[in-house]
């Protein structure tokens, strides 16, 4: 059996993708056990809801996404930050944050 093809995460990550309309994000407080924790809740279009932990680079994605560009944009940024360190694989680990949610 041959090994599948290897994903093509440059087209994935030029492709523009078009968010659903009425998606929204925010942050929410809790209290427990007096203390506070942060969440961010992700709300679709269709009233589902997620209130567990998000990555704040999803939510640089989904930002993006809802400005027409590609998750490519997002690749450069982190890129360009990692100047001196070394951002070998940012692309392959961006691919895959819009693979899973693709």
């Amino acid at each position: 059996m041959a090994a599948p093809d290897p994903p093509d995460n440059d087209a994935l990550l030029d492709t523009v993708f078009i968010p659903a309309a009425g998606l929204s994000a925010g942050v929410q407080m809790e209290l427990r056990s007096n203390s506070q924790r942060q969440i961010i809740k992700l709300q679709s279009p269709g009233m589902l809801a997620y209130g567990g932990q998000v990555d704040e680079t999803i939510l640089r994605l989904l930002e993006l996404t809802a400005q027409g560009q590609p998750a490519r944009t997002l690749v450069t940024a982190l890129e360009t930050k990692a100047r001196n360190s070394n951002p070998t694989g940012i692309g392959d680990d961006i691919a895959g944050l819009v693979r899973s949610g693709a």
